[in-house]
Formats: structure tokens, sequence, C-alpha cells
């Protein structure tokens, strides 16, 4: 029984150590690629990187309601959409105006 744990502990441990490398260099070459798309299209890298991180932070809300729409809820899914955004649009105003004032 301490063998299983000992083993499930280094399986852990190399599984952990092995995927930050991985996502460190799959980070770099989403970057990389951004900004050589950019560049053919003669597009600004802060546009280019406002616009990947506007993808990345909707991506999850895009296969949460294909989940939910198969799961036989398509207002779940549309409630979710309106309201994320509403949220967004409401904290992403309404924090700085606070600091602001």
């Amino acid at each position: 029984n301490d063998l299983f744990s000992l083993d499930i502990f280094f399986l852990i441990n190399r599984t952990f150590f092995f995927s930050v490398p991985l996502g460190a260099g799959l980070a770099y070459l989403l970057v990389w690629l951004v900004v050589n798309v950019g560049f053919a299209l003669n597009i600004r890298d802060s546009i280019m990187g406002l616009t990947l991180l506007a993808f990345g932070s909707s991506i999850e809300e895009i296969f949460s309601a294909v989940v939910m729409t198969r799961r036989g809820h398509p207002e779940m899914a549309i409630a979710g959409s309106i309201g994320s955004n509403v949220f967004d649009i409401l904290m992403g105003l309404g924090i700085p105006w606070l600091f602001r004032n």
C-alpha cells in the first residue's frame, strides 16, 4: 500500500513538472504566432494581444453553452452568454469609475 502511494506521488510530480514547461512552450508559440499573423496583416501587436485575450476569456463560455444546449437546456446557454457580458461590462466600467471618484 505504501509502495502504491509512493508511485502515485512520483507520477503526480512528473506530470506537474512536465506540464509547466509544456504550458510555457505552448504560450510562447501562441504569442509568436499571433505576432507574426499581426505583422503579416499589418495589425499592431496591442490590437492582436487584446483580440487574443478576448478570445481566451470567451472560449469557456462557448464550450459551456454547447454542453448546456446538448443536455437540453438552451435557455441556460443563452442566459449565460447574456449574463456574462452584462457582468463584464458592469465590472469593467464600474470598478475603474469607482476608483476614479
